[in-house]
């Protein structure tokens, strides 16, 4: 029931997006980018929008600041933007459903964190049955953690989760005992570590923290990418350009993207400069390319746990024409690290 309802959204998304898309002719160079300003995993994005860096590439962007992956997928799916920058979590699932959109690269990546604090008395899976375990539903954290719960024999269905969305809320959360334990990326790291919070032992000492899951990631619509293949490889370079600020001047690139989410949060997310580059250098990790053997593990885990009714291959999830493009400029900015 659930499936053909989902169905039915996407079917009514598409039938907008084709009215929508019947309006006023569009600049030729335009190019429309959903993403999250709250969010370190969409800084690539922010810093090509702070320098200029579309504009050097003689693209007219017309930005749609959305609060999560969810929103950035529905603003796709009806036809809203062009570009759009969510989680493989996100998309997966939409994909095997038959949505044309692609994935073309990561943006950033990092491990899944399970954190608890210090005093709590939490050593193994176990002992978080019937704990309050924070973690945002149907994200790339909650399919890492599922998957490893799967893998390990435990009953997630005995633990209590809660759900949140906007990661800045789980360490105020978890500072107020409102939660025992909490599921996330790298983007909260900091927080995390300055309130003395660590990692529950189990999942450090099963090695859970040494896989980089695709964080963020670029998407576009089959039809976009069919009609405007120019257009999206100035955008990637405008990208690269992005990346290549961060690595090389991340003070400078920390300071637009700070001044950037204070003023599209209205004030409610203040990031110093300083907190930036720290979570760049220690929790997420920046990539221009990752190799889509990761996002297609994420797939196979999905199928495992039941989120997929079918197995998807390479094809189905990436559009790789521009792998060899992407993989220098990762080569070239990053070296062998990410």
């Amino acid at each position: 029931m659930k499936k053909t309802i989902f169905a039915l959204i996407v079917l009514v998304l598409i039938a907008a997006a084709i009215i929508f898309l019947k309006g006023e002719p569009r600049p030729a160079n335009q190019l429309r980018i959903g993403y999250s300003p709250q969010s370190l995993i969409h800084s690539a994005i922010i810093v090509a929008l702070e320098k200029g860096y579309f504009l050097d590439h003689g693209l007219e962007v017309e930005t749609l600041p959305l609060s999560s992956g969810s929103d950035i997928r529905l603003a796709l799916i009806s036809g809203h933007i062009d570009v759009g920058s969510a989680g493989m979590a996100d998309m997966i699932p939409i994909i095997a459903r038959g949505v044309p959109v692609k994935v073309i690269t990561s943006m950033s990546v990092s491990p899944t964190y399970v954190f608890i604090r210090p005093d709590s008395g939490l050593r193994t899976f176990e002992d978080l049955y019937g704990k309050n375990v924070l973690v945002s539903p149907g994200g790339s954290n909650d399919l890492a953690f599922r998957a490893a719960m799967n893998k390990e024999g435990i009953d997630v269905d005995k633990m209590k989760f809660i759900d949140v969305d906007q990661v800045n809320r789980v360490a105020t959360l978890m500072g107020l005992k409102l939660a025992d334990a909490a599921v996330f990326s790298g983007e909260d790291l900091g927080n995390f570590v300055k309130a003395g919070g660590v990692v529950l032992p189990e999942w450090k000492e099963k090695g859970y923290l040494d896989f980089l899951y695709p964080r963020a990631s670029i998407l576009t619509s089959v039809q976009f990418l069919a009609d405007h293949e120019d257009l999206f490889e100035k955008f990637l370079d405008a990208y690269g350009d992005a990346q290549r600020l961060i690595q090389n001047d991340p003070q400078e690139a920390a300071v637009v993207t700070a001044k950037h989410i204070l003023e599209h949060t209205e004030k409610a997310v203040d990031y110093s400069p300083e907190f930036i580059v720290g979570e760049w250098q220690n929790g997420i990790r920046m990539t221009v390319w990752q190799d889509p053997a990761t996002g297609m593990k994420m797939a196979e885990e999905s199928r495992r746990l039941g989120i997929l009714d079918r197995d998807l291959a390479v094809e189905d999830i990436y559009d790789l024409r521009f792998a060899e493009k992407l993989s220098k400029l990762q080569e070239d900015i990053y070296g062998s690290k990410n």
